[in-house]
């Protein structure tokens, strides 16, 4: 098991854990828009804000 798979304690993955790609990747498949030239910390912020609202 890679270790974004796995979830914390807060049930979100391993955020840290992941690529810019993958993190990328992540955001594509969850709708969201203006991830590209995003770095790795903001996309950071941005997928947990996602993640918290959905779930």
């Amino acid at each position: 098991m890679k270790p974004h798979e796995e979830l914390g304690q807060d049930g979100q993955p391993n955020f840290e854990g992941m690529t810019v790609p993958e993190l990328r990747d992540m955001a594509r498949v969850r709708g969201m828009r203006g991830y590209s030239k995003l770095k790795k910390g903001e996309l950071i912020d941005r997928l947990r804000g996602a993640w918290s609202s959905d779930n």
